[in-house]
């Protein structure tokens, strides 16, 4: 009986683990899209001091450096982030947008993608980590 009993603590365990990692990535993209959200919506409004918040301070040193932040601006301007689907994976999320498009010389896909990455606890855009 007592085996019974750590079998089924063991299963519950299981299926708590199981259940519990898709509402945290759910969180994960939730927070992430937010940030998103608000980083168009300061590109749209062109008030460049508040989009650079949103970007990862590695990133942004090196845009700003190349003069690549305000064409980065003027792109996510466009965009709407509910148009992109999340690929959640850890402490970063890829957002990906899909356009499919036909004309005279055939058909083509062009795809935009976003990458978002926790740094010092907030979602921020910038490039993908490497796993240490």
């Amino acid at each position: 009986m007592k085996r019974l009993w750590i079998l089924f603590g063991m299963l519950l365990t299981l299926c708590s683990l199981i259940l519990t990692q898709p509402v945290q990535a759910d969180e994960a993209e939730k927070e992430a899209r937010a940030v998103f959200v608000k980083m168009v919506n300061a590109a749209k409004a062109s008030n460049s001091a508040e989009f650079k918040t949103f970007i990862s301070q590695e990133d942004l040193k090196e845009m700003d450096a190349e003069g690549f932040t305000d064409m980065m601006m003027m792109m996510m301007a466009g965009e709407n982030p509910e148009q992109f689907k999340a690929d959640v994976k850890g402490d970063q999320i890829v957002f990906t947008k899909e356009v499919k498009q036909s004309g005279g010389g055939g058909n083509s896909t062009e795809t935009t993608t976003v990458h978002m990455i926790k740094e010092g606890g907030q979602w921020k855009f910038g490039k993908p980590k490497e796993a240490p």
